[in-house]
């Protein structure tokens, strides 16, 4: 059975992988984990190993190596597909492609960048940077 979830890399790179998902593998927290790295597919494949370089805490956060973000070209910011094989007993961890961001104003995909999860175009990032610049000059101009 395969599973799939989204997950962000934080700034730290680290993400934080589903308990339902590493559930149905057994692992719990403190889990040793062996990573398999495909540079060609740009994938990470976990399994379950006493030895292994890797460790899941108890709230189910894997700090990703540095080695294997840059690699990569993964971020911060960047959404990782999460796949979960019961059968193979492992977890893949993937770019997300699927992950397009849309203006939350006009929901237009066009040059939209996301900040702390909020996507927004161009067009909206310049007419927010005029407000912001507008509440300024009004605060400067009262005192």
């Amino acid at each position: 059975m395969n599973d799939q979830k989204s997950r962000v890399l934080d700034d730290m790179g680290r993400i934080v992988l589903p308990r339902k998902l590493t559930s149905q593998l057994g692992w719990q927290p403190g889990t040793r984990l062996t990573a398999i790295v495909n540079l060609r597919n740009k994938t990470i494949e976990l399994f379950s190993k006493a030895d292994g370089g890797l460790q899941m805490d108890e709230f189910g956060i894997l700090a990703l190596p540095q080695g294997f973000r840059k690699a990569f070209g993964w971020g911060y910011r960047d959404k990782l597909g999460v796949t979960v094989n019961t059968e193979e007993g492992t977890i893949s961890l993937a770019l997300d492609t699927k992950f397009v961001p849309k203006c939350v104003f006009c929901g237009k995909q066009e040059e939209a960048i996301s900040i702390n999860d909020i996507s927004v175009c161009r067009k909206h990032m310049i007419t927010i940077a005029k407000w912001s610049a507008l509440d300024k000059l009004r605060d400067t101009t009262r005192n």
